[in-house]
């Protein structure tokens, strides 16, 4: 099941014209099971970059560099939301213009819709995107 909101999200990012770009360190054996489960997830997405498409897992700024890419995005306008907390060391000029980590386990489960619209509602008005 989708995290509640994140494909309306990413949908109204693609009406906005934002490119948007999976960057996963799972390997394609991984995100063809995921695939076979939402036959319409990779539509979602401008690109999808998975682990084993680059040298250097995450942490190391490899794969944001090719999900950049792939979408032709300048990295420094770039905005990244991450589902778990890690530090990285980048090298200059990789940082993305604004990093966003986003607790998507919760073990209650209490609020959760609630606190991701809001999350969601916040992001889109940042962005300038009618929701």
């Amino acid at each position: 099941e989708y995290f509640p909101g994140a494909i309306e999200f990413v949908e109204q990012l693609n009406k906005a014209g934002i490119a948007t770009c999976i960057v996963t360190s799972s390997d394609q054996k991984k995100m063809d099971a995921v695939y076979a489960q939402h036959p319409d997830f990779k539509e979602h997405f401008n690109a999808i970059v998975t682990g084993d498409m680059v040298k250097n897992a995450k942490p190391h700024p490899e794969c944001f560099l090719l999900g950049a890419k792939l979408i032709n995005c300048d990295c420094s306008q770039c905005l990244i939301f991450e589902d778990s907390s890690w530090i990285a060391i980048r090298p200059s000029g990789t940082e993305p213009k604004c990093k966003f980590y986003v607790e998507v386990f919760q073990k209650d489960g209490v609020g959760l819709k609630e606190r991701t619209e809001h999350l969601i509602a916040s992001l889109l008005g940042l962005l300038g995107v009618k929701a």
